[in-house]
């Protein structure tokens, strides 16, 4: 009877000649008909975070959702193996399952935008809408510099020669600020970090990569400034008064736009305003002092 069960490697660190503790590579113990056969699955964890009564990631680890679906799909592989060879009277061996193992991940292989398309998808179903477009418009970028490079993408080409092109054509073809730079090549980081979890990507030097930038002073209204914006004379224009309206009510709430723009009168329970934050996907209860006994026009 074979059995695939997901284990810690036990090999002792050379300098302590104790059990490695940070980082330990999570292997496939196969065992069949007296042989023994170790499997990589691409995943690491620290030995602290490993449960050996269930042989998974503990589930408060960050992250141990995501990973321990991976290691579930390579016990998955291997059992189909061994299943369809014992269903079709093949004899199990060492080099079969390797072989075997080979195949799948030939079969498997993508291109790098399939590979983003994917990265795509997993973040669309658990982030905002605007950081769903900041990936997408990430990938756009890649792609035009890809275009103006005549570079064919794939992870080995990811270098440091490579991101300093990449940082220049940001920066002088499409005219972006040390900001906007900063944030689309941490969002290839990003999906650098997604790809090298799941066992995509092998070239780790983009974890050297940085860029800083220095954030926009941030300002903020006084009081009298304020009161000046709520006493301007503004000829009886409605579109405008509606939208100092707007600000000043983002001012006494301390709201995002994108969330004051999404309120309706079932958000205000009891003199509280209750919603759920946009970008941070979290239940925030306010209670929205408007003072200067403004009265809002909407």
């Amino acid at each position: 009877m074979a059995k695939v069960t997901p284990k810690l490697e036990q090999r002792k660190d050379p300098k302590t000649g104790q059990l490695r503790k940070d980082n330990v590579p999570v292997l496939l113990d196969v065992v069949f008909k007296g042989n023994r056969l170790w499997l990589q699955t691409g995943i690491k964890t620290n030995r602290s975070f490993w449960d050996p009564k269930n042989n998974r990631i503990k589930t408060s680890v960050s992250n141990s959702l995501e990973l321990n679906g991976i290691i579930q799909i390579k016990v998955n592989e291997v059992e189909k193996i061994i299943f369809d060879a014992q269903l079709n009277g093949i004899e199990l061996s060492v080099a079969f399952i390797r072989n075997s193992i080979n195949k799948i991940k030939t079969s498997s292989n993508k291109t790098f935008w399939e590979y983003y398309d994917e990265y795509i998808k997993n973040v669309e179903m658990k982030c905002a809408l605007n950081t769903l477009k900041k990936h997408k418009t990430s990938i756009e970028l890649l792609k035009a510099y890809s275009k103006y490079s005549g570079l064919k993408f794939e992870f080995d080409v990811i270098d440091t020669d490579f991101y300093q092109k990449f940082v220049d054509f940001l920066m002088n073809k499409k005219n972006h600020s040390n900001v906007t730079i900063a944030k689309y090549t941490q969002t290839l980081k990003q999906f650098l970090n997604y790809s090298s979890i799941r066992g995509y990507n092998k070239n780790m030097v983009y974890k050297t990569f940085t860029f800083s930038s220095k954030e926009p002073e941030i300002i903020a209204l006084k009081k009298e400034e304020i009161l000046a914006i709520k006493s301007l004379e503004l000829k009886n224009d409605v579109a405008l008064d509606q939208v100092r309206d707007c600000l000043l009510f983002l001012c006494f709430t301390g709201l995002r736009y994108s969330d004051a723009a999404n309120l309706k009168k079932s958000n205000v329970v009891n003199g509280f305003l209750e919603y759920v934050s946009i970008k941070t996907k979290t239940h925030v209860v306010i209670f929205p002092k408007i003072s200067y006994d403004y009265k809002c026009s909407f």
